[in-house]
C-alpha cells in the first residue's frame, strides 16, 4: 500500500502545479477523486511509514518513475502498437488483482460492500 500512497500524493501535487490558479478543480472529475483518494491519509500516521520503509518505497518509486518514462515516450513517438501492449498489460493485471482479492461484494440499498483479502487479514470496505 505504500506506492500508490506516494503515487497519490505525487499525483495531488502534479494536478495543483498544473495551473496557477484552482481551475484544476472544476476540471478534476471522478478519476482523479479515486486515483488521489489516498492523499487525504493524515501525515502523522505515514511519515513513521515512509521512513520505517523508504529503502521499500524508494525502490518501488524508482521502478514506477521508470514505467512513466516509458509510457511518457511511448506517447510522445506515437508509438501506438506498445502503449495498446502496456495499457492491455496494466488491464490484466489489475483483473488479476480483483479476482484474487475480493472475498465477496454486497449490495443494500445501492451501497457496495467489498470483503478483500488483504496482506495479513480480510479487510472490509464500504463503497457509497
Amino acid at each position: 500500500s505504500q506506492l500508490p500512497q506516494m503515487v497519490a500524493y505525487g499525483l495531488a501535487n502534479t494536478v495543483s502545479k498544473a495551473s496557477e490558479d484552482d481551475e484544476w478543480c472544476r476540471l478534476a472529475a471522478s478519476g482523479f477523486d479515486s486515483a488521489s483518494r489516498l492523499a487525504s491519509s493524515p501525515a502523522n500516521i505515514w511519515m513513521p511509514i515512509i521512513y520505517q520503509n523508504k529503502e521499500f518505497i524508494v525502490k518501488h518509486l524508482d521502478l514506477f518513475i521508470n514505467q512513466m518514462e516509458n509510457l511518457k515516450g511511448m506517447i510522445a513517438e506515437s508509438n501506438k502498437n506498445e502503449l495498446l501492449s502496456f495499457i492491455a498489460q496494466s488491464q490484466n493485471i489489475r483483473d488479476k488483482f480483483k479476482k484474487k482479492s475480493i472475498v465477496n461484494e454486497k449490495y443494500n440499498h445501492g451501497n457496495k460492500t467489498v470483503r478483500r483479502l488483504g496482506s495479513t487479514t480480510i479487510v472490509e470496505t464500504r463503497v457509497e
